[in-house]
């Protein structure tokens, strides 16, 4: 039978018995044969079924690929198009067209039509009652203004033939939030997985990663100056507890050429900002000067817009990112003078609907099964380190006291801050975290301490090196958990080896991996022996510190791990 691609996804087919929308109409589905229609139509009329076919109404012609056998498929019954208007995030007033069509080769009264949740909607054609005759087609604009309830939850009905023909109306009005950071204090960005994680008495793991995607937070500083505060003021007051479109202002990027009203696509390049489709994006000129726009796709080029630009914009104009997100908590401001203030806020973006720029990348460097870290940390400030043992205690208040060993492995804790000088560093981090996703995923990580000493050189086939004693041999032995090491030449090679064995010398420690370095190197030719530990993430949030739009710092706590 033939059909039009896509058409029965889009399209509602009312049944004239049952009233049921069907998505799979079969001609089986129909009591009609064609036969028994294009007989006595042929008669009347004198036309064949392809014939009949290209003189139907625009919309179904569209619809429709008749040639005889699926005449009953599309005919006897009232098709609405589309079958319900999904707004999305309504961020600009919009009208949208409906088409009803009588299916029927008879004439159909529609004696009303109803609406409810129509706060802001309005619409308009022909009014009922009326009487459709066959084939008619009749068009109806919905006019949605961006004044009304947040959430748009509205039905249209139309009454045909004594039956209800529904429209629901669904989408979210959003406002922007228009007011930029200072920069005078980092724009703080954080990404939030969640996950379970079962620790075992010897200090083993069992983690479950229970978040599709991050979450995604913006916090900064602001400032609002002369009449602007009046917006300030009265945005707050009547939106505050809704959605807003928040820019991520950390992402700047500029038009390559104007924009002018009507145009479908924003000249654009969308490498490493997190442009994503079915998101917002914000042509920006000040806050009163500005677009909001939803996207389509994304090319590295433009932006594909869902609907046409409003305005016109010339090339040069900021371009941002945007999300549709609620403010957490209180807008903490402060009053300098009658017409200047100063504030903080945080913003929590729609976990659902929000592209939250985690891209999907292959690992760089891997190791013994995991991901190799080997980005060298930023010392600047000292970074933590702390070591915990869990025991439990037992005290009878008369002055004895027991304690008890509840777990065999310390928990180790360190930050490890970097600075990444590029958006391009900062898209490779996001892609390292989403490979972690939280305290989920494990990776192998050097301390970056010197932990050992070399006292004699070790030999191309050598397999084993001789280190000073700090109690190694004594404390750590063999433990699985510092069982790696991560060996530094000044050549600029660099080994990762297993610790196959421990043992104490007189005044040293022999410390034996499997496989020879291929090279000699006496101790002066060693930039530092590294441990090299699988840790996780320490929590499932991790915040990034941006200092301009392209420069920021990160600083997250990782904990180790056993294998």
């Amino acid at each position: 039978m033939p059909a039009v691609a896509g058409v029965l996804a889009q399209t509602a087919f009312y049944d004239d018995f049952s009233g049921v929308v069907s998505s799979n109409v079969r001609a089986t589905d129909d009591p009609y044969t064609p036969d028994a229609y294009l007989s006595p139509l042929g008669a009347l009329a004198g036309v064949t079924a392809p014939a009949l076919a290209e003189a139907l109404p625009s919309t179904v012609s569209s619809l429709v690929g008749l040639s005889g056998s699926g005449f009953d498929t599309f005919y006897f019954r009232i098709v609405i198009e589309p079958a319900r208007l999904d707004l999305g995030n309504l961020v600009t007033d919009q009208v949208r067209q409906v088409i009803v069509w009588n299916g029927y080769l008879s004439s159909k009264p529609m004696s009303a039509m109803a609406s409810s949740g129509f706060d802001g909607i309005a619409v308009s054609g022909p009014t009922a009652p009326l009487t459709m005759a066959p084939t008619q087609e009749l068009t109806y604009a919905f006019n949605v203004s961006q004044e009304g309830p947040p959430q748009i939850e509205a039905t249209f009905a139309w009454v045909i033939d004594g039956q209800s023909y529904i429209l629901p109306i669904t989408g979210s009005r959003v406002n922007l939030w228009p007011f930029p950071p200072t920069w005078s204090y980092p724009v703080l960005e954080s990404l939030e997985w969640k996950s379970r994680v079962g620790r075992a008495y010897d200090g083993t793991e069992q983690r479950a990663s229970l978040r599709h995607q991050a979450r995604r937070r913006l916090n900064y500083t602001f400032s609002v100056m002369r009449d602007e505060t009046q917006r300030f003021d009265n945005l707050t007051w009547g939106w505050q507890n809704r959605p807003f479109a928040v820019p991520f202002w950390q992402y700047k990027r500029e038009l390559t050429g104007p924009v002018t009203a009507g145009d479908t696509t924003v000249p654009v390049d969308t490498s490493d900002v997190g442009f994503a489709a079915s998101n917002l994006a914000v042509i920006y000129e000040s806050p009163s000067s500005f677009e909001v726009v939803e996207i389509d796709s994304v090319a590295s080029n433009q932006l594909a817009l869902a609907r046409p630009a409003q305005g016109t914009w010339p090339a040069g104009t900021a371009v941002y990112p945007a999300s549709v997100s609620a403010v957490e908590g209180n807008i903490a401001a402060t009053r300098l003078t009658d017409n200047t203030l100063t504030g903080s806020v945080r913003f929590l973006s729609h976990p659902s609907t929000v592209d939250p720029f985690t891209p999907t990348a292959a690992a760089p460097a891997t190791y013994n099964g995991y991901e190799l870290l080997l980005e060298k940390p930023n010392w600047s400030g000292g970074l933590s380190a702390d070591r915990e043992y869990k025991t439990a205690m037992y005290d009878n208040p008369i002055g004895v006291i027991n304690w008890t060993v509840t777990e065999q492995t310390p928990i180790l804790t360190r930050a490890y801050r970097w600075l990444l000088k590029s958006r391009a560093e900062v898209r490779a981090f996001r892609e390292f975290l989403q490979r972690r996703k939280g305290m989920f995923s494990a990776c192998y990580i050097p301390t970056w301490h010197r932990d050992f000493t070399l006292l004699e050189t070790i030999g191309a086939a050598d397999t084993s090196m001789i280190v000073s004693d700090y109690q190694y041999a004594q404390m750590v032995g063999d433990d699985p958990a510092k069982g790696h090491l991560y060996i530094r030449g000044r050549d600029g090679l660099n080994y990762t080896r297993p610790i196959s064995g421990v043992t104490q010398g007189v005044g040293s420690v022999t410390i034996s991996f499997t496989t020879a370095l291929g090279k000699s190197y006496a101790p002066a030719d060693l930039l530092a022996i590294h441990s090299l530990m699988l840790w996780r993430l320490a929590s499932d949030e991790v915040q990034i510190n941006w200092l301009t739009d392209e420069v920021a710092t990160v600083e997250a706590v990782f904990q180790v791990v056993k294998a």
